[in-house]
């Protein structure tokens, strides 16, 4: 097994990204060089880098790159002895000391840590890993006691920024006071010296363009055509346009989220547009979306319940209408900057058709259902609403700053804990309305696909050649061959429901294809009809 060295780096916000945020962060020839002849290792094809992710609001297991190499150190690809390469500690983890701690020895327990700005390797096998450990405490300790002060600043100043709205206290040229935290539109510009807001002239202009547009009845896909060839400059995506309709900044309101408090500034925002106008847009854009809804006619089997999604370049899966036809194609087809380079492009029919040969069975689909963890969290709830009451009890009878910041941050907690237990519910509800055998109904198979599964991946092989893979909750995979419309094939890539688990990460299936592997099982001789339903239940119950 081949000892890898892994690099990665880490920057909090997008301004760190043209700096030298990451650049500070890379390796030079000469330090990949001696690192690789002093551990003996390999470095690794790929660097990983979490670019504007904070350290300090998000655990490492959940920022994309880093569970990527959690999941490659816990696949047994690499080897033990492999080294994780980071600039600093910090990089890491900004998290509370335990969080943190626990985090760095997890990874520890997988791997060897070098940290290159001291020149310090973390071994689980070193008699230094103790003093290395006392270290790591104390850096890891004042890199949260630092994200903990600027939080709490960035918090006070957002809220004296905001009292200074509703005092109607300005700039010193007279314009609003920017909200630090505050997420404004491209349009709007930030003056770093003054604080002020102000609007772009050249962007606030195209965007009252593109608006006029909009309201003349000129569709997206027609605005981003315009953009492309007119203003190509501004990076304003398809998802951007279809959502401006929602940004009541375009006629001043601002809305922000503070202490878990929603604060909305009037006339905030330069605006725009006036009110009466956004409405109109927002009616218009609306009905818009009504009428092509009711012309189509038509359900989306596949698409719509965000499970459906391009093995090649990541994006969404959508359906279009052409000539009365449904056709599912990846989003990245329509991305003018980075468009998609294979992409997929399937009549809707074709892959009905097909899951309707193979006549699943629903009703031995249904995952068990685990309530625990919604207990979990509705003991939790129980406990933060007991503790909120009191502190709010005390605080009326004897108000202080520090029982405030209590209050304030168990009503935070109050709030996520009856949120993650909504989408608990949602999530793993139990499943109804199931039929043994396949719905003719398309709406009703959408149904039955939007509960059981967790996700369909497409991958184009060439042209008129795809395969889709379908993940069930209960872990069962069904990959079906599609030429030109015909299904010629239909199983387990790897031979197992386990392995072929694994292939639903991308990243997984595309070294599954880079070694050959998809090809070898393409040329084995394609079934001449498909599997029956007895068949795909014996897949089951082996897997």
């Amino acid at each position: 097994m081949t000892a890898y060295l892994l690099e990665y780096s880490r920057v909090s916000t997008s301004k760190q990204i043209d700096k030298m945020g990451l650049k500070g962060q890379r390796l030079t020839e000469d330090e990949r060089d001696f690192l690789c002849n002093e551990y003996d290792l390999t470095p690794y094809h790929e660097t990983f880098s979490d670019l504007a992710v904070s350290a300090f609001k998000i655990n490492a297991s959940e920022r994309p790159s880093f569970s990527r190499i959690i999941e490659l150190l816990d696949s047994g690809e690499v080897s033990s002895d492999s080294v994780l390469v980071l600039s600093n500690l910090d990089r890491l983890s900004r998290e509370d000391i335990n969080t943190a701690i626990n985090t760095l020895t997890g990874i520890i327990d997988k791997c060897r840590i070098y940290i290159t700005q001291e020149r310090r390797i973390f071994d689980k096998h070193d008699s230094n890993l103790m003093p290395n450990l006392m270290m790591a405490l104390i850096c890891l300790s004042r890199a949260n006691d630092e994200s903990q002060a600027k939080s709490e600043r960035v918090t006070k100043a957002n809220l004296i920024r905001i009292q200074n709205h509703h005092d109607g206290v300005k700039g010193v040229n007279g314009l609003p006071l920017a909200i630090p935290s505050g997420r404004y539109p491209s349009y709007i510009d930030t003056n770093t010296e003054t604080g002020e807001i102000s609007l772009n002239p050249y962007k606030s202009e195209v965007m009252k363009t593109v608006i006029t547009m909009l309201l003349s009845g000129l569709s997206v896909r027609g605005v981003q055509d315009w953009l492309v060839v007119h203003h190509p400059d501004l990076d304003w995506g398809e998802m951007m346009l279809r959502r401006i309709h929602t940004r009541k900044a375009l006629h001043g309101e601002f809305n922000i989220m503070v202490r878990g408090k929603k604060h909305t500034l009037v006339n905030h925002v330069p605006p725009l547009i006036d009110e009466v106008t956004f409405y109109q847009l927002v009616q218009l854009r609306t009905e818009n979306f009504k009428a092509r809804t009711r012309t189509e006619g038509l359900i989306s089997v596949f698409t719509g319940f965000k499970k459906s999604y391009c093995r090649s370049c990541g994006s969404p899966m959508v359906t279009t209408v052409s000539n009365g036809k449904e056709i599912l194609k990846c989003r990245g087809s329509s991305d003018r900057k980075n468009p998609c380079k294979n992409v997929v492009c399937l009549l809707s029919v074709y892959l009905l058709n097909a899951v309707k040969s193979v006549n699943l069975n629903f009703t031995n689909l249904v995952p068990d259902y685990d309530d625990s963890k919604l207990i979990e969290l509705q003991d939790k709830l129980a406990e933060a609403q007991k503790q909120k009451a009191m502190f709010e009890e005390r605080l009326l009878t004897n108000f202080t700053n520090a029982m405030a910041n209590l209050y304030d941050a168990k009503c935070v907690e109050v709030t996520e804990l009856e949120t993650a237990i909504e989408d608990e519910k949602l999530n793993n509800a139990p499943v109804t309305g199931l039929f043994s055998v396949m719905p003719t109904d398309p709406e009703q198979l959408r149904n039955h696909l939007s509960q059981l599964t967790t996700s369909l991946k497409f991958y184009r092989i060439k042209r008129g050649h795809t395969i889709t893979s379908m993940y069930f909750k209960n872990g069962f995979v069904l990959n079906l061959y599609l030429m030109k419309g015909k299904l010629l094939k239909v199983g387990l890539l790897t031979g197992s429901n386990h392995d072929d688990k694994l292939l639903e990460d991308d990243d997984n299936f595309k070294r599954f294809v880079a070694g050959g592997h998809l090809q070898a099982w393409l040329d084995d001789e394609p079934i001449k009809q498909p599997p029956t339903l007895a068949t795909l239940e014996q897949l089951l119950l082996t897997a």
